[in-house]
């Protein structure tokens, strides 16, 4: 583990004077290592994942050249270079080659840069930040900077808590995303060591700035119906999902939502408020059914009600989803814990294929958190790659014939 180097920790007062001595406000839509696949396997997987999400919602796409999603970040660091009277501008790299930008083939447009606080791009803007005249300060970073020595400027504080989205810029580099993410509530109830989320609580959030999110999407975004649902866990504090339908219900029409959640906090009463909310789809956190990694998780609740309950829970949901007509997306990751044993996740699979509508299957991303060392470039661990590409194509196969 890394010494954190405070040198580069901003506060609120540091940005002021950081963002109001620039010439040029820049915020940088910058590419992910992994964001293009050499992978053909990997190219036919997202094919047929496209294709299923567009049986479902007629107006769904996967981008091309540019993120899948909108980067909300950028709502958030638009508003705060506004803030200090600025006159910040969109630069939209997302489309190109990570290798050209860390080979200085890409000229870098401003002298500072606001960027994604995601840590996969923490070596790109080490890169960009090293070359004469350029500051480049990551956004909304928290915890996570313990784990390694900073050499670019950061902002310690999660911009969302000090200030509103402003999509004004964003909406012209990307004026048509194929859905919005909104959340009512941060954190999560459950303990999965390998997750990334820095809050182990569910939090409600701010319904005023909740309600400014939507504003902001409905006046930049007009045309866009389909909605995720980003609570970590839809369902974990029920009593936020009311007050989060009137919102919906005061500024859309129509609209269809897709929510992530874990199968043991659905109940009959959460599916009656997904029916009422319009969910159409429900992404269950199933990661893996290898009994010795699952319970590796830390889960409480395997704890509390053991492996057996854990996973005859999850068939009964799996049933009732289906049965109240939604799609269930079932998120497996391949590779956790330096491990190998794909055959109980690929018999699972196998035997409930037909109450799964899209296997959604990913490695896990290298975060300190979960114990691994963080790869910028994006490789996989050998068995990592070998399970990923068992699971991929037994994907492929089940997916294809649902």
């Amino acid at each position: 583990m890394y010494v954190m180097s405070n040198n580069y920790k901003l506060d609120l007062n540091d940005l002021r004077t950081k963002l109001e001595n620039a010439d040029d406000v820049v915020i940088a839509l910058l590419p992910f290592p992994s964001q293009k696949s050499s992978n053909k396997l990997m190219d036919e997987y997202y094919k047929i994942y496209s294709d299923k999400y567009t049986d479902i919602f007629d107006d769904y796409y996967i981008p091309e050249d540019t993120y899948w999603e909108l980067p909300n970040w950028a709502s958030y660091a638009t508003s705060i270079a506004k803030r200090y009277d600025t006159n910040p501008r969109i630069w939209d790299a997302s489309g190109v080659e990570y290798s050209k930008l860390m080979n200085d083939e890409v000229d870098i447009e401003g002298d500072v840069l606001l960027t994604s606080p995601l840590i996969q791009n923490y070596d790109l803007c080490k890169h960009i930040h090293d070359k004469d005249g350029i500051t480049v300060i990551r956004g909304g970073v928290t915890t996570q900077e313990e784990y390694y020595e900073q050499e670019t400027p950061y902002f310690s504080f999660e911009l969302e808590r000090i200030t509103d989205p402003d999509y004004s810029l964003l909406s012209e580099v990307y004026p048509n995303p194929p859905l919005l993410r909104i959340a009512s509530t941060e954190g999560c109830v459950f303990e999965c060591d390998f997750c990334t989320i820095q809050n182990k609580d569910a939090i409600k959030r701010d319904f005023d700035k909740v309600e400014k999110w939507l504003q902001q999407y409905k006046e930049h975004y007009p045309d866009t119906r389909i909605f995720y649902l980003d609570n970590k866990t839809f369902g974990q504090k029920p009593d936020s999902l009311p007050k989060l339908h009137d919102l919906f219900e005061k500024y859309y029409d129509d609209y269809q939502l897709i929510v992530q959640t874990n199968h043991i906090v659905v109940d009959d009463n959460l599916i009656e408020i997904m029916k009422k909310m319009n969910v159409k789809v429900v992404e269950l956190g199933i990661e893996t059914l290898d009994k010795e990694r699952l319970i590796q998780t830390d889960k409480t609740v395997i704890k509390n009600i053991g492996y057996d309950s854990y996973i005859e829970n999850l068939i009964d949901t799996l049933h009732d989803l289906n049965d109240n007509d939604m799609f269930v997306i079932g998120n497996l990751i391949a590779g956790l814990y330096d491990t190998y044993n794909p055959d109980p996740t690929l018999d699972f699979m196998n035997e409930y294929s037909d109450l799964v509508y899209l296997w959604n299957i990913y490695a896990l991303a290298k975060y300190p958190e979960a114990g691994y060392e963080y790869e910028s470039h994006g490789e996989i661990r050998e068995d990592e790659g070998k399970e990923l590409t068992e699971l991929l194509s037994e994907g492929i196969k089940l997916n294809k014939k649902r």
